[in-house]
C-alpha cells in the first residue's frame, strides 16, 4: 500500500511546489508594483495630477489666491509687531477676506 500512494503524493508535491513558486513570482511582481508606485517622484506625480484635475482647479486657485493675500495683508496693511488687539484684528479682517474669496 505504501507503493502505491508514493506516486500520488510525489505528484501532489510537485505540483504543490509549482503552486508556491508562482504564488512567490505573482509577490514579487506585486511587490515591485507598490515600491515603485511609493517612489517619491510617482508620489509627487500623483498628487500634482490629483491636484490639478478640472474639478480641483478653482479650489487650489482659491487657496492660493487666500494665501497670497493673507501674507501681502499681514506683511503689508497690517505691518509687522503689535499690540495683541492689532494681532487679533489682523486674523480677523484675513478670516473675513478669505471667507469672502472662498464665496466667490
Amino acid at each position: 500500500m505504501k507503493n502505491s500512494e508514493r506516486p500520488d503524493i510525489e505528484d501532489s508535491i510537485v505540483v504543490l511546489e509549482e503552486r508556491k513558486l508562482l504564488l512567490l513570482e505573482d509577490m514579487k511582481s506585486d511587490i515591485n508594483a507598490i515600491s515603485e508606485t511609493l517612489k517619491p517622484t510617482n508620489l509627487i506625480k500623483s498628487v500634482a495630477t490629483g491636484i490639478m484635475a478640472p474639478s480641483n482647479r478653482v479650489i487650489v486657485l482659491k487657496y492660493i489666491t487666500g494665501a497670497v493675500f493673507g501674507f501681502i495683508a499681514r506683511r503689508y496693511l497690517l505691518g509687522g509687531s503689535g499690540g495683541i488687539f492689532k494681532k487679533l484684528g489682523g486674523k480677523a479682517f484675513i478670516w473675513a477676506v478669505r471667507k469672502l474669496i472662498f464665496k466667490i
